[in-house]
Parts: structure tokens; sequence; C-alpha cells
């Protein structure tokens, strides 16, 4: 099984960062960047890097050191890494995700307000996303290696976290789909259209997020209850799951807004094109002697060709009717 397992955690380790690193190249393009709502669209895209690079440590972890994995107290210093940066990578994506639902709720039940908003103000909220995931970091890393009261106060706090952010996720596309199902008369304008389709992408984003954070929630609430839930393949299961999140969400993009995909196209056929590309024979390659004659056979080529003197003589004769006229 360990062998198993290293291979699903390297190839998704793979797909998610090569795959979130081109999805940050197209937003950043000029069709996207010219949208605020690419602002969150980057900084969630970000977060799933991080995600990334969290699965390849959870490989190292699992070759290296496999006997203290999940444990933050004993163990060598790649496991005590690896599940530091899992815990800030997951909770930076899920923030990112809530951060991104709120702001789409904004963009459609108070767009005027919206518009108002400025880059700093996006930047704040950016930076308090990324903020809130530190200090739970920390906390586990200092409570889990001290009394069983203090580590029983962190992992219901982080429970609390991850319940306020998929809260927050359920009920801001709620309202979305309350305003745009029984709210027609507001649809008209084309950027409101933009921002609705926009929406319903996210929110099909955030309902897989969802159902893949819920197993891993759940078997936390039941560890909470029960302490016979330690297999170590029950937890790689759960965050094998809750890391295909971070890839899941770029077939959604794809899938549902056009430009995406055709950017993701055009980086796919550049990076096959770069190395199989046929390199013309130019004139630096050709044989010197050859370039006089190449030069004297195109200057009487011009000579003989007619399309010129055919363009000048359609313009006189369109020219004549217009200068007799009065």
């Amino acid at each position: 099984m360990k062998v198993f397992w290293a291979v699903i955690l390297v190839i998704e380790s793979v797909l998610i960062i090569t795959g979130n690193i081109m999805a940050i190249i197209v937003f950043l393009k000029k069709n996207f960047a010219v949208a605020r709502s690419s602002y969150m669209l980057v900084n969630l895209t970000i977060a799933d890097v991080l995600v990334g690079v969290a699965v390849f440590l959870t490989f190292l972890e699992l070759t290296f050191s496999s006997q203290y994995m999940f444990s933050a107290c004993i163990g060598e210093t790649v496991n005590r890494v690896a599940q530091s940066v899992s815990l800030f990578a997951m909770f930076a994506s899920l923030v990112s995700m809530a951060l991104t639902a709120l702001e789409r709720m904004m963009a459609i039940l108070f767009p005027f307000r919206l518009r108002n908003a400025k880059d700093l103000h996006y930047a704040v909220a950016i930076a308090i996303s990324w903020c809130l995931s530190v200090p739970f970091v920390f906390l586990r890393l200092i409570n889990v290696c001290s009394d069983t009261k203090a580590r029983k106060v962190t992992n219901r706090l982080l429970l609390i976290l991850q319940a306020v952010a998929i809260i927050t996720i359920i009920l801001s596309y709620a309202a979305i789909f309350v305003k745009v199902r029984f709210f027609p008369e507001f649809q008209s304008s084309s950027s409101m259209k933009k921002n609705i389709r926009l929406a319903k992408t996210l929110m099909m984003t955030a309902a897989i997020a969802i159902l893949t954070w819920m197993p891993r929630f759940a078997g936390k609430i039941f560890k909470e209850v029960s302490s016979s839930l330690q297999d170590i393949d029950v937890y790689l299961t759960l965050l094998v799951i809750i890391y295909s999140n971070s890839f899941l969400n770029l077939l959604v993009y794809a899938w549902r807004i056009p430009n995406f995909s055709k950017e993701i196209k055009k980086l796919f056929k550049w990076g096959w094109f770069s190395r199989n590309e046929v390199v013309p024979f130019t004139a630096s390659q050709s044989p010197q002697p050859c370039q006089p004659y190449c030069q004297k056979q195109i200057a009487e080529s011009d000579v003989k060709n007619n399309d010129l003197p055919r363009i000048k003589l359609k313009s006189n004769e369109v020219s004549k009717p217009n200068g007799g006229e009065p």
C-alpha cells in the first residue's frame, strides 16, 4: 500500500502544481487581468499551488518517515514540515474560497458598492485570508505537544474555522441562487450576466470543495468522539480527496470559461511546438552565391507583375467621374 499511495501522491502533486501554475499565467493575461474578479481567482489558484507543494511533502513524509505520519510531537523534521505546510495550505485554500464566495455575493447583490471598492480593499481582504491560516498552524504545533486539554481546544478551534468557512461558502452562494432565481429583472445588463455566469462557475467549484472536505470534517468529529480512527490508509484517503479539489477546480474553469480553455490550449501548443518546431531554412543558412540571383529573380517578377498598375488604373477610373462632378 505504501507504493500505491506514493504513486498517487506524486501524480496528484504534479497535476495540481502544473495545472495551477498554468492557470495563474492565464489569469494574469490582459483579457483576464482587467476584471477585479481575477484577483480572487489568482489568490485561490496560488493557494492551490501551495496545496500541490503540500501533497509532495506528504509524499516525502510517507517515503522517509511513514511511522510518524500525522504525529506533530514525535518524528523527524520532514513530519513537522509536511504537516505544517499541509495544514496551512488546506486552510488557506478553504478560506480563499470563502473569500471568493463573499466577493461574488457582493457582485450580484450589491454591484454598485463593489464597483466603488478599490484595489487596496482587495489586497487587504486577500492578506486577511492568508493571515487567518497562520495562527492555527502554530497553535497546533505548540498545543498538540502539551497537555491533552490544550490539544482538544486546538482541534476544536480548527473544526470551528473549517465550519465557519464552509458555512460562509454555502450562505453566499445560497444568497446568489435566491437573487438569480426569484429576481430575474436585474439580469438585463451584459456585465451582470457575466457576473452571474462566473458566480455559477465558482458555485460548482465550491460544491466540489465542500464534497471533498466533508469526509475529513466527519472524520475529525468522529475522532473527537472515538479514538478508533487511527488507520494511516484512512487518513491518506481523506487527504487525497481534499487535495483533489485543487485540481478539479481547473476542470470546472476549462468547462465553464471559454477564454480560459482557449488560453490553456495555447499554452499546451506553445509548449509542444517549442520542443518540436522545425527550424526554417533561413537566408543566413543558405549558400551566399544564391542571394544575388534570388534578388534578381524577385526584381524581375515585380516588374512583370501588373498588380500595382492595375490598382492605380482602378483608382484613376473611379476618380474621373468624381472629378467631373460639379
